[in-house]
């Protein structure tokens, strides 16, 4: 299998077709887990010409020494993403430097902030890299410029899998009004007419465990991509946390706390037919939608807020915690019966 970076935005296709000069340009990468590099891939122009040398040429450089480690040269293809490969694959190791480029007269572009990470989060681009060749043009001029620019050259990186799939049992784990974590047993309408336990199957990928400093920056990458995911879509809630207080008659009533500072998440509604439900206090709530908040947002169990049309939503669960991203499930309030 092969993976490259996932590109956060399209790129502008008609960038700089007349331009007479010739640039080696890409990206500085790093990887969280050392892999090999088998080619480059590159977002072709929708109108490309052939730079001066006669060919264009894709190459790996390591950022120590600006040593150029692999090259190929190939045919471009307007108008699409397109692989090239080099002859054999290139050993690359974690937490070092590198540089993929593509020898060019025409790019494709768009101005954006780095990092950007591939799917597993293994290989981290963390800047664009240029350098004008129209001196005579060499694809073998180390592209030393910085530049705040995708330029849609990513390495495209071997990833090993086990051939053994594990399975496990996945038990979620609630807090239940301040009480101590109880285990739930979730279960799903399958198809509006079958029940079923929530099974999770998941893949194990083979690769060596980052070192502390690694796991570091992967964290802050995570952090990052969480943080856009909820800047796509933003909602600003101000939840009002909840406390019980006994009455004299020995029941209890639900007091409203200090409203906590406003937040800004991210609310996905769960697939109809596909809502788990939750039994709290002999009540049962349909859980409507996943809260994705940071992974330092104030929330509780039971905290609450109430919608432009006057809709109370309740807390009432968080799934797996992450150290990049809270994830809460909300439901519409179900009264219950008062007591004395």
């Amino acid at each position: 299998m092969t993976e490259t970076i996932a590109w956060p935005s399209p790129p502008n296709t008609t960038d700089n077709v007349d331009t007479p000069e010739n640039y080696n340009m890409g990206m500085r990468f790093s990887l969280v887990a050392g892999a090999n590099c088998v080619g480059v891939q590159w977002r072709v122009p929708d109108a490309v010409e052939t730079p001066s040398g006669g060919t264009h040429v894709v190459s790996l450089w390591s950022v120590v020494g600006e040593v150029r480690l692999a090259a190929a040269d190939f045919t471009p293809v307007p108008g699409g993403y397109q692989q090239v490969m080099f002859a054999s694959p290139v050993a690359l190791s974690a937490s070092t430097s590198y540089v993929v480029a593509v020898y060019t007269r025409h790019y494709v572009h768009r101005a954006g902030a780095f990092p950007v990470t591939s799917p597993s989060g293994n290989i981290i681009g963390d800047e664009g890299k240029l350098i004008n060749n129209n001196s005579g043009g060499n694809p073998g001029f180390y592209p030393a410029n910085l530049s705040n620019a995708f330029y849609y050259v990513s390495p495209i990186m071997e990833t090993a899998e086990s051939t053994t799939p594990v399975t496990s049992t996945l038990t979620a784990k609630w807090r239940v009004y301040g009480k101590a974590s109880t285990t739930l047993t979730a279960r799903w309408r399958v198809w509006s007419r079958v029940e079923s336990t929530l099974r999770a199957k998941w893949h194990v990928f083979a690769a060596p465990t980052p070192t502390p400093e690694v796991s570091g920056a992967y964290l802050t990458v995570q952090r990052m991509m969480t943080l856009a995911y909820i800047r796509d879509d933003p909602t600003t809630l101000e939840l009002v946390p909840v406390s019980r207080v006994t009455t004299p008659s020995g029941g209890f009533a639900e007091v409203d706390g200090v409203p906590r500072a406003a937040q800004t998440v991210k609310m996905i509604l769960l697939a109809y037919d596909q809502r788990p439900t939750l039994t709290v206090a002999g009540v049962e709530r349909i859980i409507d939608y996943h809260m994705f908040g940071r992974w330092d947002m104030a929330a509780e169990v039971g905290d609450y807020w109430i919608d432009e049309e006057g809709t109370r939503w309740d807390i009432v669960g968080f799934s797996e915690g992450w150290d990049y991203m809270t994830k809460a499930f909300a439901s519409r309030h179900v009264p219950r019966p008062a007591r004395p």
